[in-house]
């Protein structure tokens, strides 16, 4: 039981690290634990409330991820047409729903074989045309893109 309430404790001080509290369910899906617990066999360990603070933090987080997610869709639409990305995804704290008003936009992307190089060479300097993206050494540009992961498709593998 001890080891239960620590595992609790432990992910919720993990996620407060972040400014990221957690629902119940989100203690269950990211518990730190090596031992795999039933939502029920926690349930008793885990918050009854969610508190004021925490909601209006998590509501805060939601405006500022649907903010930045509109931007991102509107990069992908131009990303898409490039016949050489197999997947453009989002990484980075836009894509767990955390970002901070001042937050780039982090992105991945896999190529087809043997063509990132040249999906790179192409891809950055026509997103640079309509988008602000993030500069090696920029601290802060706020919703500017940042291509932080390539991978070749191969690479997967």
């Amino acid at each position: 039981m001890a080891e239960t309430s620590q595992a609790v404790k432990k992910t919720i001080a993990y996620s407060r690290f972040f400014n990221f509290p957690l629902t119940p369910k989100e203690i269950h899906f990211w518990l730190i634990s090596s031992k795999t617990y039933s939502y029920h066999q926690l349930k008793r360990f885990l918050p009854q409330k969610t508190s004021l603070s925490d909601r209006d933090t998590r509501q805060k987080l939601a405006n500022i991820t649907k903010t930045k997610l509109v931007v991102a869709s509107q990069a992908l639409r131009l990303i898409k047409t490039f016949p050489t990305v197999k997947l453009c995804a989002l990484s980075g704290s836009v894509a767990i729903g955390n970002p901070d008003v001042d937050d780039d936009i982090d992105f991945l992307i896999i190529t087809s074989p043997h063509t990132l190089w040249l999906t790179r060479l192409l891809l950055i300097p026509l997103i640079s045309l309509f988008f602000t993206r993030r500069q090696p050494g920029d601290n802060h540009r706020p919703n500017s893109l940042c291509f932080n992961l390539w991978l070749d498709e191969n690479a997967l593998t």
